[in-house]
């Protein structure tokens, strides 16, 4: 093997990943197809998902008669604007909103990017190796998983704890036997939630998201594993 025809097709040729170290089955070929159809696929959901309400809730009762808007529901993109101005601890506020835009909208979005770079933008192994080893840090920090789960699992169970917080503070007054149910037959506060499409799509893009980049992990350290072997052999063979 030639060690300056390894060089020359790693270090100074620019070509995209996906040209590079091709999969020799068929099975192969079109998982890596269906791997990069996915990505651009998968930014655009993460992009949906981060200005997208999974869940609207329902206020009822006594109290959904008295708020000014007993529908509601909230993006990731509108709780972080909202953070800071709903409580009076501002330090606080600021730093969890800053989390808050750093886990679910910032790495999520940047880790899609970073993708679309190590695998479509030509670059020699200098830029390949800089945004495979970007992928890896900028991903432990997207949690757009951790909101994904923390959404179901309020669809389903915020009536109960609802429920379960005002009959443990105001069990006289608004628990099933309270003065509010038996005289006005009403409840005093209930809110009931409901999955829109936008769950879906957050769902569908943390599946996609998390394939994306185990794939993109896998393929990127065989195609180092490759080039390392492939030098060693040109290098061997110039030996001798």
């Amino acid at each position: 093997m030639d060690l300056d025809k390894v060089e020359k097709e790693w270090f100074h040729s620019y070509k995209p990943l996906f040209l590079r170290e091709v999969p020799r089955s068929l099975v192969g070929v079109f998982t890596r197809a269906t791997i990069l159809v996915s990505i651009i696929i998968c930014t655009y959901l993460t992009a949906q998902a981060v200005f997208t309400a999974p869940v609207r809730y329902d206020i009822e009762g006594l109290a959904g008669q008295f708020v000014p808007n007993p529908h509601r529901a909230y993006t990731p993109w509108q709780i972080w604007k909202m953070l800071p101005g709903h409580t009076d601890m501002k330090q606080s506020a600021y730093f969890l909103a800053f989390s808050w835009v750093l886990t679910l909208v910032i790495c999520p979005l940047l880790v899609q990017l970073v993708a679309l770079l190590l695998w479509f933008l030509p670059t020699n192994y200098r830029g390949f190796n800089l945004f495979y080893n970007m992928i890896i840090p900028i991903q432990s920090w997207a949690a757009l998983d951790v909101f994904a789960v923390a959404s179901v699992a309020a669809s389903v169970e915020l009536e109960q704890v609802s429920k379960w917080i005002i009959d443990q503070n105001y069990k006289q007054v608004c628990g099933p036997h309270g003065y509010v149910v038996t005289l006005l037959h009403a409840d005093c506060f209930v809110v009931h939630s409901q999955r829109t499409w936008g769950t879906w799509t957050l769902i569908v893009a943390v599946v996609m998201f998390w394939v994306i980049w185990f794939y993109s992990l896998f393929q990127g350290q065989r195609a180092k594993k490759e080039l390392t072997w492939k030098l060693q052999e040109a290098k061997a063979f110039g030996i001798q």
